[in-house]
């Protein structure tokens, strides 16, 4: 049931939901400084060398419209306190815009409304247990994996595949010390404080649908991978794409995310209800943003943002300019 290269790659950095609706509470807010036209100008000429190292950053530019200009930077919703601080050419570009843009407003992400909707849909009825929902194989799975971690079954009992495979994807990403609390958009939250405004780019309820509405086959392939996950492979996979975000390799990034549906046809439809459906809405959202405001900053997560389906390319179709910015080193 499992698939070759994990697809908890599309949690780790496509879904910033599942952080969020299990009590990742943002940090202090932090000031931000007005940015000058200067600064703006100046990373705006800044040019990339032929073997320089790339941020996992682009600057894409409305046609016909010069002086406005959108920042899309790829996010991992989880991380490690070695993530920061980040690179200066990050830091800087949001410093120089008007407005951050994440993909779900973050207070209403934290609300207990969100938890609390989010529980009702994945709650199993009355008298049926997730043993009823899934294969003899992915339960046995299931329950040496969380007695292995000392964890209660009646943790995930309850719930639907889906929720459970959320649950389960944490408790893996706490294993490898990884913490929603220190996610790159949960980062740029915290530094935009009350200073600077925040636009969304989806709702809670359509990401919590997008999960509540996969098939019950989809549903238990997402949980006996987000269980294979604590494997060795799953280590493995997870320095790669942390590898390829410090790289700023958008193509790697890419590549992980094709192979992992790559060898199973019948993930091919949660491929498309979590990235490529989502990438076409956020290149929609994004565009009428930029007739709003001149200087935007885009966090969303990093596989939404590469590939011939990904936000950039889908921007590029529409006479947007494109360039990925250089890193300057931390």
């Amino acid at each position: 049931m499992t698939i070759k290269n994990r697809l908890h790659f599309v949690f780790f950095a496509a879904a910033a939901l599942l952080f969020a609706t299990c009590g990742a509470q943002p940090g202090p807010e932090r000031a931000v400084e007005e940015s000058s036209d200067l600064r703006t100008a100046a990373i705006a000429s800044e040019p990339a060398q032929p073997s320089q190292r790339m941020a996992f950053l682009w600057r894409v530019m409305p046609p016909d419209e010069p002086r406005k200009v959108v920042y899309l930077l790829g996010s991992i919703h989880v991380a490690r306190p070695d993530f920061y601080p980040l690179d200066p050419a990050i830091e800087e570009a949001f410093d120089a815009s008007d407005a951050l843009v994440v993909e779900a407003d973050p207070s209403d992400l934290d609300s207990d409304k969100v938890r609390s909707d989010t529980i009702r849909r994945a709650l199993l009825p009355a008298g049926e247990t997730l043993k009823d929902r899934i294969g003899a194989e992915t339960w046995t799975a299931l329950v040496v994996s969380l007695e292995e971690r000392g964890v209660p079954l009646a943790t995930v009992t309850n719930f639907e595949p889906w929720f459970a495979a959320l649950l389960i994807e944490q408790m893996m990403l706490k294993d490898r010390g990884l913490d929603p609390a220190l996610g790159v958009d949960r980062h740029f939250v915290e530094r935009a404080g009350s200073a600077k405004p925040i636009e969304a780019l989806e709702t809670p309820e359509s990401q919590i649908g997008i999960f509540d509405s996969l098939s019950p086959t989809l549903q238990e392939l997402v949980l006996a991978d987000a269980i294979a996950g604590f494997g060795q492979e799953g280590q493995r996979e997870i320095t790669r794409m942390l590898d390829a975000w410090n790289a700023g390799d958008g193509e790697a990034m890419h590549d992980l995310f094709r192979e992992s549906f790559a060898d199973n046809p019948q993930a091919a439809p949660l491929y498309d209800a979590l990235i490529s459906r989502r990438n076409a809405t956020m290149a929609d959202a994004v565009d009428a943003l930029a007739d709003k405001w001149d200087r935007l900053f885009v966090v969303v997560g990093a596989g939404h943002l590469a590939g011939d389906d990904g936000v950039v390319s889908l921007l590029e179709r529409r006479g947007f300019r494109a360039e990925q910015v250089p890193a300057r080193g931390r």
